[in-house]
């Protein structure tokens, strides 16, 4: 299914099957409006590559089977909250005022290269095998910036990537001292 360069005013795809590749690609592709593609099941590879969503758009509980591509989307904000990725979502690019990936179990996600305003992203209870995202960008991070540092970091041993593995391991320990008392922050100063 081809839909690239179509506007869209509150769509929505719920529980829509798509069979085939699909795609919603290209700058002049909008969805204006609240857009949902919660349920939707995608057989094949779905690109969203520099679609504009000017409201909240939902993928909640929707299943790819194989590449979802959104490199380069602007969302205003975007929940994969229950979705099941058996290959990657790739959000290279992307911009957002908030994104939200609750009970998220993905292959691979990429967020390089991504913008998000102060409202950030949500990771909570991901399942993620390779998390590409900034060790710096874990400042935008809610819900558990610590399980998304550790993400990062095994990630990049499995790429061999070893300073962003120490960054994002540094990074993490630096969090986790920060929620012990006084003393023992101190302690860990000469420990």
């Amino acid at each position: 299914a081809v839909f690239d360069l179509a506007s869209f005013e509150s769509a929505s795809f719920l529980s829509a099957h798509f069979d085939g590749r699909a795609s919603f690609a290209g700058l002049g592709t909008e969805f204006a409006g609240k857009t949902t593609f919660a349920s939707a099941a995608f057989a094949h590879d779905v690109v969203f590559t520099q679609a504009e969503f000017d409201d909240h758009t939902a993928f909640d509980r929707a299943t790819f089977a194989s590449h979802g591509i959104f490199i380069g989307a602007d969302f205003t904000s975007v929940s994969f909250d229950d979705v099941r990725a058996a290959k990657s979502l790739d959000l290279t690019g992307v911009s957002a005022d908030s994104a939200s990936f609750t009970n998220t179990v993905a292959d691979s996600v990429s967020l390089r290269d991504a913008t998000f305003s102060r409202s950030g992203i949500v990771f909570y209870r991901v399942v993620i095998r390779d998390l590409d995202l900034a060790v710096n960008d874990v400042a935008y991070v809610k819900g558990e910036p610590r399980v998304a540092l550790k993400l990062i970091e095994q990630s990049a041993k499995n790429r061999d990537d070893l300073a962003i593995a120490n960054d994002a391991y540094f990074k993490e320990r630096v969090l986790a001292s920060s929620r012990h008392g006084t003393l023992l922050h101190t302690l860990d100063v000469f420990f």
